[in-house]
């Protein structure tokens, strides 16, 4: 039987591998949504933000 100290991963590691899976769901996601969205006939410039949602989302759920 192992122990749970065996398993566990640097705060860090963790840190990147939990942005990483934000990251992927929040690409995936956006993607969809682009779809899905209703235009009003004029074309718009789409703006990346300063701090992205998975940036976001990370901070929240660590």
């Amino acid at each position: 039987m192992t122990k749970n100290n065996d398993l566990k991963m640097p705060i860090d590691t963790q840190l990147t591998t939990l942005f990483c899976l934000i990251d992927g769901f929040c690409t995936d996601i956006s993607e969809q949504v682009e779809q899905y969205m209703l235009t009003c006939g004029k074309i718009k410039r789409v703006r990346q933000s300063q701090i992205c949602a998975s940036d976001v989302i990370t901070l929240l759920y660590a």
